[in-house]
């Protein structure tokens, strides 16, 4: 990818592509804090009747994918996950989180794909299209960015792609795997070149959107000192060898694996387990929190270079969940 110091322009037109929740405010608000953003899009999917979502559902799911779907949103409604997830993502984030900071710059579009869709960002002119928190961005696109599109996934690519990249790493106790990745965004669900990623350091107490909301703020960290980067001359990145890792879809998630992730959390088991991993700290300051240092490759101790991305981190903190019984989670362990 070519840096922006190859371009006559002073400065580079940089155009956000995302949704409306507390995290995308977050991020959007990060990049704002240090760059002049032209437009700020709002994806808010294409409308659909009831019907049409149901023949949706039908035609991407089978019988005992829809049945697990209804079971892990039956769970969350009783475990009132959307009120603890919005809590943990304003505690974490903190005021940025709210409201977007500029909201002359927010366009709101009922489908990037659609044609309204591009015509807004086409309008816009970008030269970086920074995606976060959208469904799948086409190649029509994609292809409007003059520099380069790049995706923020609350990821550790490429040994987590696809969906719930912060849980799958907790349920398999890779803890050295929460973290995020931006990466070039192309249609290989987050398999383009990695130009920065970044390790959160897991500290005992925060439940599962707790560890969500500073997998973002990583995020938001790596998407400014990508562009800082690329402002500064050629961006070198990595290409993924998509063989390593596993792409995950939402429907490999099931209420077993619901179910024995929230027992981690309760039973203390996440907290006594993730600080003894390798890759793993204890301790943070307020200001490493907020910016977290940046550092370029180097060699390792066996002389095996690094990949040639930043590397950040973040300390995770305080954690509140609701009781589960052991013979529930044993009852559905064969779910």
């Amino acid at each position: 990818m070519m840096g922006w110091a190859e371009h006559d322009k002073d400065q580079p037109t940089i155009v956000i592509i995302t949704s409306d929740g507390p995290e995308h405010r977050y991020v959007a608000n990060r990049i704002l804090e240090e760059f002049e953003v032209r437009a700020i899009i709002v994806d808010r999917g294409r409308p659909q009747t009831r019907v049409q979502r149901l023949q949706f559902l039908n035609k991407r799911y089978g019988a005992g994918q829809l049945v697990s779907r209804l079971l892990l949103r039956i769970t969350a409604l009783l475990f009132r996950d959307s009120n603890h997830r919005q809590r943990d993502l304003l505690r974490v984030l903190g005021r940025s989180a709210r409201d977007f900071a500029d909201p002359d710059l927010v366009r709101y579009v009922d489908g990037i794909n659609t044609l309204s869709g591009r015509t807004v960002v086409e309008e816009a002119g970008p030269d970086f299209l920074l995606i976060y928190g959208t469904g799948i961005v086409g190649p029509k696109v994609l292809a409007m960015a003059s520099v380069a599109a790049l995706n923020l996934h609350t990821g550790m690519s490429p040994d987590y792609r696809g969906s719930d990249c912060t849980f799958w790493p907790i349920f398999n106790r890779e803890y050295q795997h929460v973290g995020a990745t931006v990466h070039e965004c192309t249609e290989l669900i987050d398999g383009g070149t990695i130009y920065a990623r970044g390790q959160a350091e897991l500290h005992t107490d925060d439940g599962q959107f707790g560890v969500f909301a500073r997998c973002v703020e990583i995020g938001a960290e790596l998407y400014a000192s990508t562009l800082r980067r690329a402002s500064n001359g050629l961006l070198d990145g990595q290409e993924q060898d998509l063989t390593v890792g596993r792409e995950y879809r939402a429907v490999d998630k099931r209420l077993r694996h619901d179910l024995a992730v929230r027992w981690m959390f309760r039973s203390g088991e996440f907290r006594r387990d993730a600080l003894v991993r390798p890759g793993t700290s204890a301790s943070s300051t307020a200001e490493d929190q907020r910016r977290p240092s940046q550092t370029e490759p180097s060699p390792s101790s066996d002389g095996v270079p690094q990949p040639p991305w930043p590397s950040v981190s973040v300390t995770i903190v305080n954690h509140r969940s609701r009781d589960l019984l052991r013979a529930c989670l044993e009852s559905l362990r064969q779910y």
